[in-house]
């Protein structure tokens, strides 16, 4: 049998076939690194798969804190009485307040993600009880001792950042509960009140 003449169809040694160009609007793709993905799109931030889930829980975190610095939030939370009412199973989300149920989903909010960067996946009922007494304020705590949690929060915090790499950029705080001015930076609070003439 005669072998038809295929070596016009060969690749040259050596060399390799050339990528396709990319479509209109879509951005190629390099691999730096363990991991890294770098875009030709400059907006886009470079992240290995530690310094993304460090960012989504850098956001996480932070949400949960500006929760935290809400007062009536923040008087839920150290109330004995709704901190009893909670503690009573099935019926207890019933018979808190919108504030406490808030100050509860915040509490579960900032610990998973600082334990889950800690621990993995599994985090031990007494993990969370000790994360919870470490971080969160509770009935009875002292000034002292509220502002000492808090900036234990902000420290744990900014580590989670750093953790996330240089491309990192928190997300812009959007206002929480009832308060509008929540979220806004001190530049943008008082542009606000001189526009309400309450400045």
């Amino acid at each position: 049998m005669i072998q038809p003449e295929m070596s016009w169809a060969r690749k040259p040694m050596g060399q390799s076939a050339e990528a396709p160009a990319p479509a209109g609007g879509q951005f190629s793709s390099t691999t730096q690194g363990p991991g890294a993905t770098i875009t030709s799109d400059p907006g886009a931030p470079i992240y290995n798969e530690t310094q993304g889930k460090a960012a989504g829980f850098s956001d996480r975190m932070s949400e949960a804190n500006a929760v935290f610095d809400e007062a009536a939030v923040s008087d839920a939370g150290q109330n004995l009485a709704q901190s009893g009412l909670s503690a009573i199973p099935v019926l207890g989300n019933f018979l808190t307040s919108k504030e406490r149920q808030r100050f509860e989903q915040a509490e579960r909010n900032f610990i998973n993600s600082q334990l889950r960067r800690e621990s993995g996946a599994v985090i031990s009922p007494e993990e969370f009880r000790n994360a919870r007494a470490q971080y969160i304020p509770q009935p009875g705590d002292s000034e002292e001792v509220l502002a000492q949690k808090k900036a234990n929060r902000q420290s744990n915090i900014q580590s989670m950042q750093r953790e996330s790499g240089p491309f990192y950029k928190p997300k812009q705080a959007a206002p929480t509960g009832d308060n509008p001015y929540s979220g806004m930076s001190n530049e943008e609070f008082e542009a606000e009140l001189k526009k309400r003439n309450l400045k």
